[in-house]
């Protein structure tokens, strides 16, 4: 019994000594156990990997051009070229390396646009449940206002205005994304605002600005992080959208949309032109949603305790 006591003990010390570690370390328990989220990540830094090591990994240059070998079909069907895994576009470019560098694009829109629209709509969103009054209310009619409009049709419009790059599609695109980390965010901060420790800083006399940033924040990491995973699928088809149409990034650029746009005159004597960008943003949108919802069980606690009972019942 003394033994029992004394590893016990050990346990708790090496858990209140190392709390990062023990949280990490449930984590990945957590993650191993379920396994759509076990693939889902697998096949998340698989794709991230290769999107980083495009230059090193990509087989060719995606604007190397060569019309003797223009619409080769994949290397495993019938006329296809040993040296172009998924063949080769109407310029005789290698369809695998415009998907991998495709990919850097669209990831990286991604990325930058879910990182604009969290900070700026987290903010907006302790700002109006912290404060609340006529602050919440000028900042909520502009979220229900924005909202109104269809976000793709805005995008359009504006970009049509202002011409379309690189550039004006972050822009755009982070000017339609903000609104739901505001309304979630504010949600949260309205619930926060009335626990005993938001309280007992106010009472001891903490000034708005600290009490948001060091004890309201922190609550908001959670949430936020699987809204910001959820968002980064919602982008990246967006992106491609745009880019299908015309709108987004421009030649000799290169993204999934772009490459589904300019294949699509060949898509009866060159499937492979649509079929193989297709599956990618799929298999990319898939494995994000896998990500996304293990992120909102692991980050709910109530959630979280559920999936412990039922684990534990087992």
């Amino acid at each position: 019994m003394a033994i029992t006591e004394g590893l016990f003990a050990g346990e708790v010390y090496e858990e209140r000594r190392y709390p990062l570690l023990h949280s990490l370390y449930e984590l990945l328990i957590d993650l191993i156990n379920d396994r759509v989220a076990l693939l889902g990540t697998i096949g998340l830094v698989i794709l991230l990997s290769v999107t980083l090591a495009a230059p090193l990994v990509a087989p060719y240059d995606p604007a190397q051009q060569s019309l003797r070998e223009r619409l080769s079909p994949p290397t495993w069907v019938e006329g296809g070229r040993p040296g172009h895994l998924l063949g080769t576009d109407q310029l005789g470019r290698d369809v695998l390396s415009r998907i991998m560098f495709g990919a850097r694009t669209s990831m990286a829109v991604g990325f930058i646009v879910v990182s604009i629209t969290a900070c700026f709509g987290t903010l907006l969103g302790v700002i109006s449940g912290y404060y609340g009054g006529k602050v919440d209310q000028i900042i909520m009619r502009w979220v229900d206002i924005q909202t109104a409009f269809p976000g793709l049709l805005v995008a359009i419009t504006i970009i049509t205005m202002i011409g379309p790059s690189l550039r004006n599609l972050i822009i755009v695109l982070s000017i339609n994304g903000w609104m739901i980390f505001a309304r979630i965010v504010r949600g949260i901060t309205l619930s926060l605002r009335e626990q005993v420790f938001v309280r007992a800083a106010q009472v001891t006399g903490c000034r708005n600005g600290r009490i948001i940033f060091v004890h309201v924040l922190p609550n908001l990491i959670s949430p936020s992080l699987t809204i910001g995973v959820m968002e980064l699928a919602r982008i990246i088809l967006a992106e491609a959208a745009l880019s299908f149409l015309g709108l987004g990034i421009q030649p000799p650029g290169s993204s999934w949309g772009l490459i589904l746009a300019q294949g699509r005159d060949y898509m009866v004597k060159a499937w492979w032109l649509v079929a193989f960008p297709g599956i990618a943003i799929a298999m990319t949108v898939l494995f994000i949603n896998m990500v996304a919802g293990w992120l909102r069980s692991v980050s709910d606690p109530q959630q979280r305790f559920k999936l412990k009972a039922g684990s534990a019942v087992v």
